[in-house]
């Protein structure tokens, strides 16, 4: 009989080294699949039709953006590109010059805290999607926000704030965000840019506007 338990627990304790093994040799996530899936978790969304019927409140506009969403195929991107940078430099250029005309100088900088730097950094990261699609038109701007989607994950991979933007061969361009708080947290929201030519224009006002934001293209 004791021969028989100690047999069980060794086959246990075996057991359970092995589950363990097994979950410390399981490769974490990319941030490109963390993009991806949050990519494929907003095209679900748009083609849910009890969630289209949910937030579209009858607005034809919106709902077909929806449909037109969700017959995109996201399930690969033919092009990743990797934003980063001072994002509170131009955030805060940004949110004062939508004409993106001009010469800009910030005579605020100086009263801001270290602190409320980096908050204000991560608001500008989060909403350059957004600024983008509401120069593109409402109905845009509200099928994106509708369909905005975020998830938090442990990363060593991230070192600093940055954006991904996904382009797809049929469909438009995802931005998704990539936060880093304390001890390797992450926090990642995605969003659809309804600009099919987002990352050339992009390019064209970074040259001109971007001092200190680097877009480099990683896939």
């Amino acid at each position: 009989m004791k021969k028989a338990i100690l047999t069980a627990t060794t086959m246990l304790i075996s057991i359970c080294i092995a589950c363990g093994a097994k979950a410390i040799s399981k490769k974490p996530k990319t941030l490109i699949e963390h993009g991806l899936s949050l990519i494929s978790l907003m095209k679900e969304k748009a083609g849910n039709q009890s969630f289209l019927n949910l937030m579209s409140n009858g607005n034809d506009g919106i709902a077909e953006k929806m449909k037109e969403i969700a017959s995109g195929n996201v399930s690969k991107s033919s092009a990743v590109y990797c934003m980063s940078g001072d994002f509170y430099n131009f955030g805060t250029f940004l949110f004062n010059r939508m004409d993106l005309s001009g010469t800009w100088k910030n005579p605020e900088e100086d009263f801001y805290s270290a602190p409320l730097k980096e908050e204000m950094n991560k608001r500008f990261v989060s909403a350059i999607p957004a600024s983008w699609n509401a120069r593109v038109g409402s109905t845009e701007l509200a099928v994106a926000s509708l369909l905005q989607s975020e998830k938090a994950f442990v990363s060593k991979e991230l070192k600093s704030d940055c954006i991904y933007i996904f382009e797809f061969q049929d469909t438009y361009p995802v931005a998704v965000c990539f936060m880093l708080y304390d001890n390797n947290a992450v926090l990642a929201k995605s969003s659809y840019i309804f600009d099919r030519d987002y990352v050339p224009q992009l390019k064209e006002v970074l040259e001109k506007f971007g001092k200190g934001i680097k877009l480099e293209q990683i896939k």
